[in-house]
């Protein structure tokens, strides 16, 4: 009897011991400060912690998703329970940023200026639905574009985006060197669509197709039109340390089809990049990226933005390129409307030139990023790179949305 007593007395110890330090059960989240995200949007996105015992769960983890969404200036979690009670509500506040704004935008760079005008929802109908419309001009082109997306959340409630674009510009390629290759007149039209599916929080896989037009007006160049589908997947993790997004990716892509010249087209695509927090106020980004292009048409192959390069000439094209791009990013003024940032870069990137003769060009760059923390769309950038084979400056200035 005396031991059936202490059995009893230890299983009751253990079980106050396990209530007291974290086995309580989430059984549901309550959320203050939303004034146009859907209350049901959020339950969505953290629906897996419904359920969950009080020691499981992590609230930098759940600060990370919802700064993930890009939708909230400030962000509190934590977890409300009753003295002697088996259960707890996870509980948040928020304060929404600003997701739907008229926006003008303009960049300056060593292609010349470029302005135009942006209408932008990053959060329509309260479900992170984003739609965008506005036209780009600049000396060299005039272009219309919209967009529409819907996030995937979970494998059962896929995402998908429809895009089109019209634009006439007057085109210029240019060798690796950055000489003129070749140039003429033409209107560019686009559709694409895409479907997304979310198998977790850490793996996203898609696909879709797309039509490109590009009509010349010269008569020494042919117009031509390409069809194409694609697939891709994205395995990301992400964490935010209360300065920066910390991100860790593994990406990949590719496209498949036809052109109006009766070629096969295909291409491959991938990028790594891995983020280290260094110090409280201070990351470093390691980056490789690559595609390769088989088929297509000068006007349809890859250039710098393809692999996120800063040294190259923006007007070069190549079937095939390789990037290799470190920087160390410091947050040198945090405050509550924005975060103010520097960085230094250094950057090899090796390309086909169009004598597929193989290419190499590096050097260092840096500038000064600005974060806004009230409006969920960029600021302003400067940004600059040096490209010593060459002995050529690239640098960029842009308030407002970048492109």
């Amino acid at each position: 009897m005396r031991r059936l007593f202490f059995v009893l007395m230890f299983c009751s110890g253990i079980f106050a011991f396990a209530q007291e330090n974290g086995d309580r059960t989430v059984v549901d989240l309550k959320i203050d400060g939303l004034k146009k995200t859907k209350e049901s949007y959020v339950h969505r996105i953290l629906s897996e912690y419904i359920g969950k015992k009080e020691s499981e769960v992590k609230i930098k983890e759940i600060e990370t998703i919802l700064q993930e969404q890009n939708l909230f200036s400030e962000i509190s979690v934590s977890l409300l329970s009753e003295e002697n009670s088996e259960k707890c509500i996870l509980n948040i506040n928020v304060k929404e940023k600003i997701t739907f704004i008229p926006l003008p935008f303009v960049s300056v760079s060593k292609d010349g200026p470029m302005g135009g005008f942006v209408l932008m929802d990053m959060n329509a109908l309260g479900k992170k639905y984003n739609y965008m419309v506005g036209g780009v001009f600049s000396k060299t082109i005039q272009m219309g574009m919209t967009s529409f997306s819907k996030p995937a959340l979970d494998l059962k409630h896929p995402g998908f985006s429809v895009g089109a674009s019209v634009g006439n510009r007057n085109q210029e390629i240019n060798d690796f060197m950055g000489n003129e290759y070749i140039s003429f007149s033409s209107l560019t039209c686009s559709l694409n669509f895409a479907i997304t599916e979310k198998i977790n929080r850490f793996l996203n896989v898609s696909g879709g197709a797309s039509y490109t037009l590009n009509k010349t007006w010269d008569e020494d160049f042919d117009s031509i039109s390409q069809w194409s589908g694609f697939s891709s997947f994205e395995l990301k993790k992400t964490e935010w340390n209360g300065w920066f997004m910390i991100t860790n990716s593994f990406s990949g892509k590719g496209d498949w089809g036809y052109s109006t010249e009766g070629e096969f087209i295909h291409g491959y695509s991938g990028k790594i990049q891995v983020q280290i927090p260094v110090m409280e106020k201070s990351r470093m980004s390691l980056k490789m990226a690559g595609a390769m292009d088989f088929n297509k048409d000068i006007r349809f192959q890859s250039g710098k933005s393809s692999v996120g390069s800063s040294v190259l000439d923006s007007k070069f094209r190549t079937d095939g390129i390789m990037c290799f791009y470190m920087d160390f990013e410091r947050a040198v003024l945090q405050k509550k409307a924005a975060t103010v940032s520097v960085y230094g870069s250094y950057e090899s990137v090796i390309a086909r030139d169009v004598d597929d003769e193989i290419e190499l060009a590096h050097g260092p760059g840096g500038g000064l990023l600005i974060y806004l923390k009230q409006i969920a769309f960029p600021a302003v950038a400067f940004g600059f790179a040096y490209n010593m084979p060459q002995n050529v400056w690239q640098y960029v200035v842009s308030l407002g949305v970048s492109f």
